[in-house]
Order: C-alpha cells, then structure tokens, then sequence
C-alpha cells in the first residue's frame, strides 16, 4: 500500500480543496460499502441449492472476486494526503454551531495592514474551534480508511503529530507533540522559546513511543461513549479576545503552536488533519483564540529562524514523514482536471495542472 500525495500548487480557494476531500472521502465510504455487500452476499445461501450444480459462467460464483475478500481496490484504497494553502479563511470546527456576531465582525474585518479581509467558512465537520488558514501555512487533509491502515483513533492521531514533528525537525526545529507540557489533552505541535524554564517536554522520537502507548487508551475512549459520527480531538470553550491577551501576558511559559491537528471520523474513514504554520503571518490569529486555546500563542518555521522554506517543500517533507510513520511510501497523486471540472467548483489557484 502507498500513499498518494496529492499537492495543489499556489493558493486553493477552502471550498474547492474541501469538494476534493469530499470526493476521496465519498469514493472511499462507497467502496467500503460495496465490500460489505460483497461480503453479505457471499454469506447468503444460495436461491436454489444444488451441491451437484455448477455455477453458469454468466453467474459470478463464491470464488468471484466480486464475492470473496474484497481486492484492495474495492475495500482498501491507499491513504490520499491533499497538501494545499488557501487565501486568508477562519474556520469554525464542529464544536461551533454559530459564531457570535461580534467575533464575526472581527474576523471579517481588513487584513493586517489594512490588506484585504478574510473570509469566514461555515463550520467544518473537524474537531476543534475557530483557526486560520492562509497563505505561508501548510494544509493538509488525509482521507484514510483506518481499519486499512491498521491504527485506531488514538493511533493516528499520534502518527499525524510525530509526522509534523518530524517535519519541523528537517529545518532544525524542535517541536513537541500531545501538548508538550501546554497541556497533556491537547493536540498538535509547540515549541518553547529559549529562556523559559519549566518542565522539559519529550524530544524528537518522543511521539513514536506514544503510538504504542495509544492502543490501550483507544478501547477506554470507545467505551466512554465517544461518538462513531465524528470524534474531536480537542477541546476547550471560546472565550473573548480580551481574557486570551491577559493571560498570555500573564503566564507565557513560552510554549507557541506550531502546527493543529483536526479530525473527522466516518465509519472509521478519517478526513480533514493538519495545518503547519510555514511563514504564515501570524496577525491573523490575534483576533481569535486559536482552537479555544485561550492564552496560548502561535508560531512558524520563519518565525523560528527558518527563512528559506516555502510550502511546497513543507508539504513534499509532510508527505514523506506521514509515509514513513505509517509504513508506507508516499507517491505523487494526479487528479485529471476533467475530474475536478466535475466537481463544479472555482479553478482559480489550479491554472498550472
């Protein structure tokens, strides 16, 4: 098995990188269906039993492909990472049914110096609250069929968090996963400024040993009622702008986010994932609290002394990393643009496929 990469080049409108998604994450329940038919079928009894009768070359017998274990084709599609950037978006996650109209207005109004605003997205199935996405930030959605991969939820959570660990230690940054100290709850990416002391969090490697420790902690998930539906990995209430600056200002230990994790879970298909901080201009999450994380601050491999990374080589070392952590070898994917035309969406930012 691979995985396919699939990286849109320039800037992607959200909506047409989420119709993409949408299509891989369709595709891939559809054929998770036809197998469990298959596989139904192939347990039924016969119409009209008949030890001595042989099947008719026109009828498909119990040996059929179409009948037997489902090929990888039809039940276990490779893994499809999806690495684009969109223009200036704030994006709800599904803890957020609707935004208070003063925050609206907030992030709708102009960009940092005075450039053009940016838009405001519905809320998306994913986990988590209100972020940014924009130019200089690595998005990346992996439609995965988990069962295939061989990970529970907690697995893959992990392997998506060392894989941007991983990423960021290509260009000598230090990052941290499973909250680094910030705290053990939260997912995604830190890294801590010098200077500030506390407690050391894990290294580089760190993330590796947690995959192991996350299958005992899969099964207690389940059982406390986690909701097939839609699973979220992180938590935390909005709270105003206003309480987030004190307390940075307060107790900054030096902990910046990096990287945010965000998933969606169907039938044990995962979609949506991660978005890496590459050069992003980091004005844009002043007017939020990033994932409902009041009181933290965010950062960027620029903003950490890396100045000549854009994010096409971010997301070609995300795809790699990704791979290695799951096994697999990643693969440039090729979406023919008459399959994007079906979708009927905007090609701006797809000129050069």
């Amino acid at each position: 098995m691979r995985l396919s990469h699939l990286h849109l080049p320039g800037l992607t409108p959200y909506a047409t990188a989420n119709r993409i998604q949408d299509v891989f994450r369709s595709r891939l329940l559809a054929q998770k269906a036809a197998a469990s038919r298959a596989r139904r079928s192939s347990a039924a009894p016969a119409a009209h039993p008949d030890a001595s009768a042989s099947p008719s070359p026109s009828s498909p017998s119990l040996s059929s492909p179409s009948l037997s274990s489902p090929s990888p084709s039809s039940s276990s599609s490779p893994p499809v990472l999806l690495t684009f950037t969109p223009p200036p978006t704030y994006t709800l996650g599904r803890r957020q049914h609707a935004a208070p109209p003063q925050l609206l207005a907030q992030l709708r109004a102009p960009g940092p110096d005075g450039g053009p605003a940016a838009s405001v997205a519905a809320a998306a199935p994913r986990g988590g609250q209100t972020t940014f996405h924009g130019p200089g930030q690595l998005v990346g959605y992996v439609v995965a069929d988990l069962r295939a991969v061989g990970v529970g939820v907690g697995g893959w959570v992990a392997r998506l968090e060392a894989a941007l660990v991983r990423t960021c230690a290509v260009w000598g940054v230090r990052g941290h996963g499973g909250g680094a100290g910030v705290d053990a709850a939260r997912t995604g990416v830190w890294v801590r400024r010098a200077g500030h002391c506390g407690r050391e969090a894990e290294g580089v490697g760190a993330e590796e040993g947690r995959e192991e420790k996350q299958g005992k902690k899969e099964k207690k998930a389940e059982e406390a009622g986690a909701e097939e539906g839609s699973r979220i990995w992180r938590h935390g209430q909005h709270v105003e702008r206003a309480r987030g600056e004190a307390d940075a200002l307060e107790r900054d230990d030096g902990w910046r986010k990096i990287a945010a994790i965000g998933i969606h879970l169907r039938r044990h298909v995962a979609s949506h994932g991660v978005a890496l901080n590459v050069s992003t201009d980091l004005r844009w999450f002043e007017r939020i609290v990033a994932c409902g994380m009041d009181g933290r601050l965010t950062t960027s491999l620029r903003n950490e002394g890396v100045a000549d990374v854009t994010v096409d080589e971010a997301a070609g070392a995300f795809a790699a990393q990704l791979a290695a952590r799951l096994g697999l070898e990643a693969e440039p994917y090729t979406l023919p643009r008459r399959e994007v035309e079906k979708l009927g969406v905007e090609l701006h930012g797809l000129e050069g496929w």
